[in-house]
């Protein structure tokens, strides 16, 4: 995959955080099968400067606070469990300063890996099906 704006490590840092967050197993897609990376970088590329280098600072206050927290290894070094204990603490921080970007990161996360088509199917929506209908609806009514 070609990235945009995200560097190979941004990318790795977010493939990390959307296995994490989305825990795929089952029907689900791993997430190197969906296009929730290429999703984001193509947000990324979108967003104002401001928001990009804000969201690039993200990725990588994700993948470094683990050591300060006394992990001793970056977020996407960690293994799955460690990693979920990890976002778990930021999200019940009491401290605003980590709790909001936590949810940030989760919410974009979940958003890029769930709007893929093949966790849409997994999840047992066929958007295919919804467009086909959707169209025909529009023919019927005369609408275009």
């Amino acid at each position: 995959m070609s990235l945009k704006v995200l560097s190979t490590r941004e990318a790795a840092i977010f493939e990390s955080l959307a296995d994490t967050y989305c825990s795929p197993g089952g029907e689900f897609p791993p997430v190197e099968q969906t296009d929730a990376v290429g999703f984001i970088d193509e947000l990324a590329s979108r967003a104002p400067l401001r928001n990009r280098l804000g969201f690039r600072v993200l990725l990588t206050f994700a993948d470094t606070f683990p050591l300060a927290r006394g992990y001793r290894r970056r977020f996407r070094r960690l293994d799955r469990q460690r990693r979920a204990e990890y976002l778990r603490g930021l999200d019940k921080s009491r401290f605003a300063a980590l709790a909001i970007p936590g949810r940030l990161l989760k919410m974009l996360t979940m958003m890029a890996y769930y709007g893929d088509d093949g966790a849409l199917r997994a999840a047992g929506y066929d958007p295919d099906v919804k467009l086909a209908r959707a169209r025909e609806l529009r023919h019927r009514e005369g609408r275009k």
